[in-house]
């Protein structure tokens, strides 16, 4: 068993370089795309909430309701979405 982690434990030694590209290509990819992901996201919310005011424009309700009206709108398209 200890033989198993020294063999490991050289590997990892001499590819060093490599593992370490892995790594900085594993910093630098991850939060680009978790990046790119919360962006497509927000757009698609806004997204939601445009067409939900459009449904509603020219609609004679009180300012208030209205708002609660588009909020709950742009949600229920958000959930059939399945966000």
């Amino acid at each position: 068993m200890i033989e198993l982690w020294q063999n490991i434990i050289d590997v990892l030694n001499a590819n060093a370089g490599v593992v370490s590209f892995f790594a900085l290509l594993a910093a630098v990819i991850v939060p680009w795309v978790i990046y790119r992901k919360n962006k497509k996201a927000k757009l698609q919310e806004m997204q939601d909430e445009y067409e939900a005011r459009k449904e509603y424009q020219g609609v004679a309700m009180p300012s208030s309701e209205k708002e609660a009206s588009i909020r709950r709108r742009a949600l229920e398209k958000g959930l059939k979405r399945g966000k």
